[in-house]
Protein backbone atom coordinates (compact mmCIF):
# COMPACT_ATOMS: atom_id res chain seq x y z
CA UNK A 1 0.00 0.00 0.00
CA UNK A 2 2.61 2.73 0.59
CA UNK A 3 4.23 2.47 -2.84
CA UNK A 4 1.43 4.28 -4.08
CA UNK A 5 2.59 7.28 -2.05
CA UNK A 6 5.76 9.86 -2.05
CA UNK A 7 8.38 10.48 0.36
CA UNK A 8 7.06 12.07 3.23
CA UNK A 9 6.69 15.58 3.65
CA UNK A 10 5.97 17.21 6.78
CA UNK A 11 5.53 13.84 7.98
CA UNK A 12 2.36 13.34 5.71
CA UNK A 13 3.23 11.28 2.53
CA UNK A 14 1.71 12.65 -0.60
CA UNK A 15 -0.42 10.61 -2.61
CA UNK A 16 1.34 10.09 -6.17
CA UNK A 17 -1.47 10.89 -9.08
CA UNK A 18 -2.98 7.91 -10.55
CA UNK A 19 -1.93 6.45 -13.74
CA UNK A 20 -5.54 6.41 -14.61
CA UNK A 21 -5.78 9.74 -14.00
CA UNK A 22 -3.59 11.13 -16.81
CA UNK A 23 -4.83 13.19 -19.40
CA UNK A 24 -4.84 11.47 -22.86
CA UNK A 25 -1.29 11.92 -24.58
CA UNK A 26 -0.49 9.55 -27.76
CA UNK A 27 1.89 7.61 -25.61
CA UNK A 28 0.31 4.71 -23.83
CA UNK A 29 1.96 2.51 -21.29
CA UNK A 30 1.42 -1.29 -21.58
CA UNK A 31 1.19 -3.42 -18.77
CA UNK A 32 1.16 -7.09 -17.67
CA UNK A 33 2.20 -8.08 -20.71
CA UNK A 34 3.95 -11.51 -21.12
CA UNK A 35 7.84 -11.23 -20.47
CA UNK A 36 8.87 -12.18 -24.23
CA UNK A 37 6.32 -10.53 -26.03
CA UNK A 38 7.47 -9.02 -29.15
CA UNK A 39 6.82 -5.38 -30.75
CA UNK A 40 4.68 -6.84 -33.60
CA UNK A 41 2.26 -8.51 -31.28
CA UNK A 42 1.92 -5.11 -29.56
CA UNK A 43 1.75 -3.57 -32.73
CA UNK A 44 -1.21 -5.87 -34.07
CA UNK A 45 -3.46 -4.90 -31.25
CA UNK A 46 -2.66 -0.62 -31.95
CA UNK A 47 -2.97 -1.21 -35.85
CA UNK A 48 -6.92 -0.94 -36.04
CA UNK A 49 -6.90 2.13 -34.32
CA UNK A 50 -4.64 4.24 -36.36
CA UNK A 51 -0.19 4.23 -37.27
CA UNK A 52 1.67 2.85 -34.35
CA UNK A 53 4.47 5.32 -34.99
CA UNK A 54 6.74 3.93 -32.16
CA UNK A 55 7.16 0.81 -29.57
CA UNK A 56 9.45 0.83 -26.98
CA UNK A 57 9.43 -2.47 -25.00
CA UNK A 58 10.91 -2.52 -21.42
CA UNK A 59 12.31 -6.11 -21.35
CA UNK A 60 11.54 -8.10 -18.34
CA UNK A 61 9.21 -6.10 -16.93
CA UNK A 62 6.41 -6.76 -18.19
CA UNK A 63 5.77 -3.33 -19.80
CA UNK A 64 5.81 -1.30 -23.00
CA UNK A 65 5.23 1.93 -24.49
CA UNK A 66 3.09 2.28 -27.74
CA UNK A 67 2.77 5.61 -29.61
CA UNK A 68 0.39 6.38 -32.05
CA UNK A 69 0.77 8.96 -34.71
CA UNK A 70 -2.13 11.17 -32.90
CA UNK A 71 -3.89 11.95 -29.49
CA UNK A 72 -7.47 10.72 -30.83
CA UNK A 73 -6.10 7.59 -32.39
CA UNK A 74 -4.81 6.79 -28.60
CA UNK A 75 -7.90 7.83 -27.00
CA UNK A 76 -9.85 5.72 -29.14
CA UNK A 77 -7.68 2.51 -27.99
CA UNK A 78 -8.26 3.05 -24.69
CA UNK A 79 -11.45 3.72 -24.57
CA UNK A 80 -11.67 0.05 -26.74
CA UNK A 81 -9.58 -2.09 -24.34
CA UNK A 82 -11.55 -0.41 -21.59
CA UNK A 83 -14.34 -2.32 -22.42
CA UNK A 84 -12.72 -5.24 -24.39
CA UNK A 85 -9.63 -7.27 -23.17
CA UNK A 86 -6.94 -7.01 -25.39
CA UNK A 87 -5.16 -10.37 -25.09
CA UNK A 88 -1.68 -11.45 -25.54
CA UNK A 89 -0.77 -14.78 -25.70
CA UNK A 90 -3.36 -15.44 -22.98
CA UNK A 91 -3.08 -12.93 -20.90
CA UNK A 92 -4.95 -9.83 -20.31
CA UNK A 93 -2.82 -6.36 -20.82
CA UNK A 94 -3.87 -3.28 -19.99
CA UNK A 95 -3.61 0.08 -22.16
CA UNK A 96 -3.23 3.52 -20.41
CA UNK A 97 -2.18 6.71 -20.97
CA UNK A 98 1.30 7.57 -20.17
CA UNK A 99 2.89 11.10 -18.94
CA UNK A 100 5.25 10.81 -21.95
CA UNK A 101 4.46 13.07 -24.45
CA UNK A 102 6.70 11.78 -27.01
CA UNK A 103 8.73 8.10 -27.16
CA UNK A 104 12.49 8.92 -26.63
CA UNK A 105 14.99 6.26 -27.44
CA UNK A 106 18.77 5.73 -28.48
CA UNK A 107 18.36 4.50 -31.81
CA UNK A 108 14.84 4.57 -32.52
CA UNK A 109 12.73 7.28 -34.53
CA UNK A 110 15.59 10.06 -34.15
CA UNK A 111 17.65 7.91 -36.38
CA UNK A 112 15.39 7.30 -39.49
CA UNK A 113 15.82 10.52 -40.02
CA UNK A 114 19.12 10.31 -40.35
CA UNK A 115 20.98 9.84 -44.17
CA UNK A 116 21.90 6.79 -44.77
CA UNK A 117 25.65 5.13 -45.06
CA UNK A 118 26.84 2.55 -47.05
CA UNK A 119 29.28 1.18 -43.53
CA UNK A 120 29.18 -2.73 -43.26
CA UNK A 121 30.00 -4.56 -40.07
CA UNK A 122 30.81 -7.98 -41.25
CA UNK A 123 31.88 -10.99 -39.11
CA UNK A 124 33.39 -14.16 -40.51
CA UNK A 125 34.32 -17.28 -38.30
CA UNK A 126 35.24 -20.61 -39.13
CA UNK A 127 36.98 -20.06 -42.02
CA UNK A 128 37.59 -22.64 -45.06
CA UNK A 129 39.84 -20.36 -47.44
CA UNK A 130 41.45 -17.24 -46.67
CA UNK A 131 38.79 -14.07 -47.45
CA UNK A 132 40.04 -11.51 -49.04
CA UNK A 133 38.72 -7.89 -49.50
CA UNK A 134 38.00 -8.74 -53.10
CA UNK A 135 35.80 -11.81 -51.74
CA UNK A 136 34.24 -9.46 -49.25
CA UNK A 137 33.21 -6.74 -52.14
CA UNK A 138 32.07 -9.97 -54.88
CA UNK A 139 30.10 -11.51 -51.99
CA UNK A 140 28.41 -8.26 -51.57
CA UNK A 141 28.24 -6.15 -53.94
CA UNK A 142 24.49 -6.44 -54.78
Amino acid sequence: MRDEFDEPQNGQFAKRPRVEDQPPSKVLHVRSLPIDTTEAELTQLAIPFGRVSGVLMLNNKGQAFVQMEDVAQAVALVQYYSSVHAIVRGSVVFFQFSNRAELSTGSGSANRNEKQNRILLVSVSNLMYPITIDVLQRVFKK
